[in-house]
């Protein structure tokens, strides 16, 4: 048995809704991600540490393309 809306009655029958209207929320608003928002969001939960994989058995050339690696996220 398959079940249909009413004739005429569309697709909100069914228990499901679809809207054209334009979001409430602009699309066009540039987000910017440098501020302090710690006083709205909480503190951090990541640093560049969780990011950056630390491996101890590097030479002094991982741990210069390290500092590199870092220096570029931190920017």
């Amino acid at each position: 048995m398959r079940l249909r809306p009413p004739s005429g009655a569309g697709m909100a029958a069914c228990g499901t809704s679809s809207s054209r209207r334009p979001s409430p929320v602009d699309e066009d608003v540039d987000l910017v991600v440098d501020g302090d928002d710690s006083a709205t969001y909480g503190p951090s939960q990541y640093s560049e540490q969780d990011v950056i994989v630390m491996s101890a058995d590097g030479g002094p050339h991982e741990d210069k393309e390290r500092e590199a690696l870092r220096e570029a996220v931190i920017r």
